[in-house]
């Protein structure tokens, strides 16, 4: 049963839809995973919490999350590689460490935003982010 409440709570991020190619679509992502995380819904609570839990070396959550987290880094990542490609993104990043950074980073911000009392305002850690990504980033 609770692997079952991890794959909800995991797939009720759904990338957004858009037209959005290369760096662009990398950051329409970004900011929506952002979004979706600062809604806290019931679902994003439960994924960031659980997430924190895979963390300990003998949990029964890590393979769960294990195979999501490589999904959502093979999805970004591929997004990076094809804005290479194009031309929106600098040719020297690398896809998969630069995927895992993103990753890394948004799930310490969800959590950040979750628990601390003191931090800024969702939408402006949004922008902030989003930025910080292009910059470092686009070609």
């Amino acid at each position: 049963m609770l692997r079952q409440v991890v794959r909800y709570a995991q797939q009720s991020f759904v990338p957004p839809e858009t037209d959005a190619r290369g760096l662009e679509l990398l950051l329409v992502t970004i900011d929506a995973y952002l979004g979706y995380l600062a809604e806290e819904t019931p679902a994003g609570r439960a994924f960031l919490l659980m997430w924190g839990e895979a963390a300990a070396p003998d949990s029964a959550l890590r393979p769960i999350f294990a195979e999501r987290d490589a999904w959502f880094r093979d999805l970004l990542g591929g997004y990076i590689g094809a804005g290479v490609r194009e031309g929106s993104i600098r040719a020297d990043a690398n896809a998969g460490a630069a995927a895992m950074a993103i990753v890394s980073q948004l799930r310490g911000i969800g959590l950040e935003l979750m628990i601390s009392p003191s931090a800024p305002a969702a939408g402006t850690v949004r922008a902030e982010t989003v930025a910080m990504v292009r910059r470092a980033l686009q070609a």
